[in-house]
């Protein structure tokens, strides 16, 4: 038996382009205990810049980078960011009254 086929009230349609471009769509870092490690999960999204339109790829990519600070002691450019995104975070937090 062949598999039954549904049609779509609206098919998509993508005209030939070529997303040469990627943007940072999503960063989500996540460490559910202050004693264990953090993940930090990436979603990357291609797309295009044509006579000043943009046109975005359907489909987005995921990078997972899993122990992030046991990774950040032995990468340095990992380590540099780690520390100027909770450098950051401290200042924002003091600006919006959450952290003394």
């Amino acid at each position: 038996m062949d598999l039954p086929l549904l049609m779509a009230a609206e098919p998509l349609v993508i005209p030939a382009r070529t997303y040469d471009r990627i943007w940072i769509e999503v960063v989500e870092i996540s460490a559910p205990t202050p004693a264990g490690d953090a993940t930090a999960r990436v979603r990357l999204r291609r797309f295009a810049v044509e006579e000043g339109e943009v046109y975005v790829e359907p489909d987005s990519q995921l990078i997972q980078v899993d122990n992030i600070l046991e990774k950040a002691q032995t990468d340095t450019d990992l380590a540099a960011a780690v520390t100027a995104l909770m450098a950051y975070i401290g200042k924002a937090g003091i600006e919006q009254g959450v952290i003394a």
